[in-house]
């Protein structure tokens, strides 16, 4: 048994369309990883598009993609989180700034490789 890694466009697949505000259950590291480059990505190109369109669009167009991967976000980190067996009330932590370093570790970790409490392996083969 292995754990699959996602390509791009299925971890995107996956965080928008079945899991856009699924706070329970596991993500894999490639399925975290994946989904935080394409919200990077939908950022810099909503403030491009914006920069080329106007002042005013630009700032309307990245407030509108900011408000949809928001909650996107916040639930891949917590379904990550719980990947590596954390709780997703670890999050908070960030807003302290030193917070960040214990959740890059935790956001940079393998799966923890058994069944938890969150939930089966994500993404497992046999």
């Amino acid at each position: 048994m292995y754990q699959r890694k996602l390509s791009f466009s299925e971890a995107i697949d996956h965080a928008i369309r079945n899991n856009y505000l699924n706070f329970s259950g596991r993500a894999s590291l490639s399925d975290f990883w994946w989904f935080m480059l394409f919200s990077l990505m939908a950022l810099f190109v909503s403030v491009f598009v914006g920069g080329v369109l106007g002042e005013i669009v630009a700032c309307s167009v990245g407030v509108f993609v900011s408000v949809f991967l928001f909650m996107p976000m916040v639930s891949m980190a917590v379904r990550r989180l719980h990947d590596v067996n954390r709780s997703g009330w670890w999050l908070p932590v960030a807003l302290t700034g030193i917070g960040l370093i214990p959740l890059l570790v935790w956001f940079c970790a393998g799966s923890h490789m058994d069944y938890n409490q969150y939930g089966d392996i994500p993404n497992l083969v046999d």
